[in-house]
């Protein structure tokens, strides 16, 4: 791939200065354009192309590019030197020279973003002041691409957007992709920067924002929801700020007037502010774009990077799908960068990732009811607002009621209240329900919680979604910290009186966090149950030590046992109570660090920054103790 940069910029009253170059800004050819056959163009663009009813487009990208081309065929001859490549076309323009419509580009035989097999693909370079060239970057992540979904459709923003629809449509399309699609339901900016703040940095390579642009006080803004699901304005500023120091590589705004800039390019549209606010990436639509198109682009788009295209060549395949398909809109999709040019965002060859799990979880302490998880509880955002709008604003209502047939979703709706409503201290009742029972359970809730009832009190939240987002490494810390504070709670001296007399509930309930979230793979039982079937007890025994830590994977490095972890190579051979662990998947070497992470050893606590660490110092007595303490117990 070669970038052919192309730098306008007003000289004077009277012309504009036309730069090129390719690698190197001192190495480049230049002529000036009179504005006068730039105020003709442009009237003929607004006449012909920004029109509900425009001409040929093929007409106006040949006229464009005639333009560029001039007399002495100076872009041609750019082309020309590397015709048998795919070229990047990174055009900066300011003004009325960035309204320009540059993805029409027209050679007389084709759209250049459809030749074939070396398309040129016209992008819109942001550059500032002391940008001398375009830099491309190629770091993809040896994972799945992780994109993170939110579509906002506020109460009386006409026309409503068809949101599902581009989510099924963008599954179904990077079905046999390494794709992982996480959807934030509420459409509210501030529940988005929540989310983003839930995982680590850089975990979302792309955020995918459909919805609708508009100009206010002639400045850009994307119009959100509030919690309760009327409009919000939310300007650049405002989405940088939520999403401050976890800005992704991409941001695609689906929505119309995304890339539109008003006053005929005056006023900069939604994603070049985005750029001036940090973005990398943003991908936005020049005009009005038809809710058909916008889903399918965004299918094509991510069954492309997913698979691990590039970003130019993902667009460039987009541009060439909807053109076949004779998509209206293909040509108001709109890629603008600013200092970076992001390559491939991910690796080839991963393989397909299992779809987020049906599974559902528990809503009440006793394990009775049963709720779909959040990240597979989707389409209800209209009942959510209703039912917040009441609990939150009203002076009348006490309460709501959500009544219909069994199986439809009431708990987990109440569910989903119950996360939004964070303030509040929730109260989980099944079945039937009476004054004094009533009473008596509110009374419970007034106490000093025990151990046990640290669980209950959310103490493992943290805990269940750094487990569903399958990041290991916060979760094995999330698990140490949570066993701390039963630690400090519980009045234990050191940390093997704590792992010895750790609370049965809270323990199993750790236990079973792990468990489903790693398909059986990671926790605590599973270590206990093969130390055990090793011949292990509570007193110390060099062999059966040595067969358990290969076992288990603990005869290597912490950071060692966390790649292994993700990459999934690790075979493992033995029975657990009976039942074979599956080949070439991971050791249960998780959880660990409540076995190494901390403890008090004559009065000094003990910190390992490795597993090596640990082993050189598991000479001592003490360490060993403090680990068999727990994987000895029969209370798993």
């Amino acid at each position: 791939m070669k970038i052919l940069h192309l730098d306008l910029k007003l000289v004077g009253d009277r012309y504009a200065e036309l730069r090129l170059f390719w690698d190197n800004p001192n190495n480049c050819q230049s002529r000036q354009l009179s504005l006068t056959e730039i105020t003709k163009l442009i009237q003929k663009v607004e006449t012909d192309y920004y029109t509900r009813l425009p001409e040929d487009y093929a007409k106006t990208g040949q006229a464009l590019y005639n333009w560029l081309d001039g007399s002495d065929r100076i872009f041609q001859s750019a082309i020309d030197q590397h015709k048998r490549e795919v070229i990047v076309l990174a055009i900066a323009a300011t003004e009325k020279l960035a309204h320009l419509p540059w993805e029409i580009l027209h050679d007389s035989t084709d759209f250049l973003v459809n030749r074939r097999p070396f398309p040129i693909i016209p992008i819109r370079w942001v550059k500032d002041d002391d940008s001398k060239q375009l830099t491309p970057e190629d770091q993809p992540a040896n994972r799945a691409l992780n994109v993170l979904f939110m579509a906002t459709s506020p109460l009386e923003i006409e026309p409503e957007l068809d949101f599902e629809a581009e989510e099924a449509q963008v599954l179904s399309a990077t079905k046999r992709q390494p794709l992982s699609l996480i959807v934030e339901e509420s459409g509210c900016l501030k529940e988005l920067g929540y989310l983003v703040d839930n995982n680590e940095k850089n975990y979302f390579d792309v955020i995918h924002l459909t919805g609708h642009a508009t100009f206010r006080d002639k400045k850009p803004c994307f119009i959100t929801e509030t919690e309760l699901g009327e409009a919000e304005y939310s300007s650049a500023e405002d989405i940088a700020t939520e999403l401050q120091f976890q800005l992704p590589k991409l941001i695609f705004l689906s929505g119309c007037n995304t890339g539109y800039s008003s006053d005929a390019g005056a006023v900069p549209s939604m994603a070049e502010a985005l750029l001036k606010q940090g973005a990398t990436a943003v991908i936005g639509w020049g005009q009005r774009v038809l809710d058909t198109d916008a889903i399918a682009t965004a299918a094509v788009l991510y069954q492309e990077l997913s698979a691990g295209k590039t970003l130019t060549e993902a667009i460039a395949i987009a541009y060439q799908v909807l053109l076949k398909n004779q998509a209206r809109d293909w040509h108001l999709l709109r890629l603008y960068v600013a200092e970076t040019l992001p390559g491939a965002l991910v690796k080839r060859g991963r393989k397909p990732v299992p779809r987020a799990s049906v599974a559902q979880e528990f809503l009440d302490p006793e394990k009775k009811l049963r709720v779909a998880t959040r990240e597979t509880f989707v389409g209800r955002r209209r009942q959510l607002q209703n039912c917040l709008r009441t609990l939150k604003t009203s002076s009348t209502e006490v309460g709501v009621l959500i009544h219909g047939m069994g199986g439809l979703g009431k708990s987990t709706i109440a569910a989903r209240l119950c996360d939004r409503l964070s303030e509040d201290q929730p109260i989980i009742w099944w079945r039937q329900i009476d004054e004094s029972s009533l009473v008596s359970k509110l009374a419970d809730k007034l106490r000093n919680p025990s151990a046990d009832d640290l669980v209950k009190d959310g103490l493992c939240t943290q805990l269940k979604n750094y487990l569903q987002q399958k990041q290991w490494r916060e979760a094995d810390e999330e698990t140490a910290w949570i066993f701390y504070q039963v630690m400090v709670k519980e009045n234990y001296k050191d940390w093997e009186e704590l792992l010895r007399n750790f609370p049965c509930e809270t323990l199993k309930e750790i236990n079973q966090l792990w468990l489903q979230n790693s398909n059986d793979k990671f926790g605590i039982s599973i270590q206990a149950g093969i130390y055990q079937s090793l011949g292990g007890t509570d007193s110390y025994n060099e062999d059966v030590w040595k067969k358990f830590t290969e076992q288990v994977g603990w005869n290597q490095s912490y950071n060692a046992i966390l790649e292994r972890v993700v990459n999934e190579t690790v075979t493992v051979e033995g029975s657990i109570t009976g039942t074979m662990l599956a080949s070439r998947a991971p050791s249960p070497s998780l959880p660990v660090l409540i076995y190494t992470k901390s403890g008090v050893v004559d009065g000094a606590v003990i910190n390992f920054e490795s597993m090596g660490e640990y082993y050189s110092y598991c000479g001592s007595t003490t360490a060993r103790r403090r680990v068999i303490s727990l994987l000895s117990r029969g209370d798993l």
